[in-house]
């Protein structure tokens, strides 16, 4: 995956609001979340030695974010989502990408991507947990999601609440528009 292109936080919150068709001033939220991601250091930053605070995103740290800001809008908070970032940023089976920049050559080739957010009951009924699954990236991920079930099961754990995020959907034609936003700026 070609990583190189990236755009600071102010074309990405463009794009995103381009995307949604969202109105301009809906911008400034987008912009102010980015920063926090940044802040809580949930997304990779690429920071030049230009003297300016704003870093900048590739694509990988840009869906990374659009993920997160649609999480939010389904209620989690920014600490909840570090557990995601730690799924994201795990390499793949042959250790050359990450989980999230495979994900996201699939969708390019046209593969469906879906991510589960998966809350859990525990023994004790005050005690959650919450997980993060993606299916559909990669040959062997059905096989692993298979050996995770058992192992909650066996756990007695028990899915409370399971949310199917489609990562296509999600995601397609925010690539699409952010490298064509790279290639214009």
């Amino acid at each position: 995956m070609e990583t190189s292109m990236t755009l600071t936080f102010l074309d990405t919150a463009k794009v995103m609001a381009s995307v949604d068709r969202m109105p301009d001033e809906q911008m400034a939220v987008l912009l102010r979340r980015l920063r926090l991601f940044d802040a809580k250091g949930l997304v990779p930053v690429h920071r030049q030695d230009i003297g300016r605070r704003e870093g900048r995103l590739d694509l990988v740290g840009a869906c990374m974010a659009r993920l997160y800001s649609e999480l939010l809008d389904f209620g989690l908070d920014a600490e909840t989502l570090r557990g995601l970032r730690t799924k994201l940023d795990l390499n793949d089976i042959d250790k050359s990408q990450t989980h999230l920049a495979t994900a996201i050559d699939a969708i390019r080739s046209g593969g469906e991507v879906t991510l589960y957010v998966e809350l859990w009951q525990q023994s004790d009924p005050w005690k959650k947990g919450l997980s993060f699954r993606l299916h559909g990236h990669r040959a062997k991920n059905t096989r692993a999601a298979n050996a995770v079930k058992l192992h909650e099961q066996m756990k007695g754990l028990k899915v409370r609440l399971l949310l199917p995020i489609s990562l296509n959907r999600l995601l397609g034609d925010f690539i699409s528009a952010f490298a064509a936003a790279d290639t214009g700026a």
